[in-house]
């Protein structure tokens, strides 16, 4: 959970900064601060009601702005998901379990928005964007997002592919898994960078579980060719 001294300071900041304190200014720069600080402890409510601030004060919102948005809403979703302050995203995200409905609205809401001010994708607001729709079990429209964030020369975060290689693992989707562990190579060599061995690119706990499913689906394919050869 969020200390609330945390969001309390936040607050703070945001009331100083709407009261026209001494020596504040309200600029898209400034908004943004109040929105990175929400966003990074994922408090949404408090996130879009600071970002009603451009249109009353007639500022225009920039990349940063909807970043921050998107991070707030996948904040929020994480600490809903991973409710305990050990929250460890190598286990079995229950989403199927999981009602993400307002969440994922407003992140296409937040998108539209976006268009509608013809601000482009960062690397931040793929990355959020694409833990949104993975954490809402959009797991093909996720890798489409990152396909398309490649193929515009846009840097795609390792973990982001991790998360979604994750999910793609409980779902039990060889050639999908297979395919992010492809694009995590891809990554890495698109961004020069150096690793020492593959587990940096891909982890090893990913890569085991990869190979008990493949193992798994050749001993079920195994027990099937027997049972249609007994029916011979």
């Amino acid at each position: 959970m969020v200390h609330s001294y945390s969001v309390g300071r936040i607050d703070n900041a945001y009331y100083i900064l709407i009261n026209n304190t001494e020596g504040t200014n309200i600029t898209t720069s400034s908004i943004n601060c109040i929105l990175a600080a929400y966003g990074k402890v994922g408090h949404l409510d408090n996130a879009f009601s600071t970002y009603d601030l451009f249109e009353e004060k007639g500022l225009v919102p920039d990349s940063e702005t909807f970043s921050y948005l998107l991070q707030a809403i996948a904040t929020d979703m994480k600490n809903t998901i991973f409710p305990s302050k050990n929250r460890n995203e190598k286990e079995n995200l229950r989403t199927q379990e999981y009602d993400s409905g307002a969440q994922l609205e407003s992140a296409y809401e937040t998108i539209s928005i976006m268009n509608d001010f013809k601000v482009s994708h960062t690397s931040d607001s793929i990355h959020y964007l694409a833990r949104i729709l993975t954490f809402s079990s959009k797991l093909d429209e996720a890798k489409a997002l990152i396909h398309d964030a490649r193929e515009k020369k846009i840097t795609v975060k390792l973990e982001t592919l991790r998360l979604l290689l994750t999910q793609y693992l409980n779902s039990g989707d060889i050639t999908s898994s297979n395919e992010v562990c492809d694009a995590m190579r891809a990554v890495a060599k698109d961004h020069g960078f150096s690793f020492e061995n593959e587990n940096d690119i891909v982890p090893l706990y990913l890569k085991e579980r990869l190979d008990l499913l493949e193992k798994d689906i050749v001993a079920k394919k195994s027990r099937v060719d027997d049972k249609i050869e007994d029916f011979s």
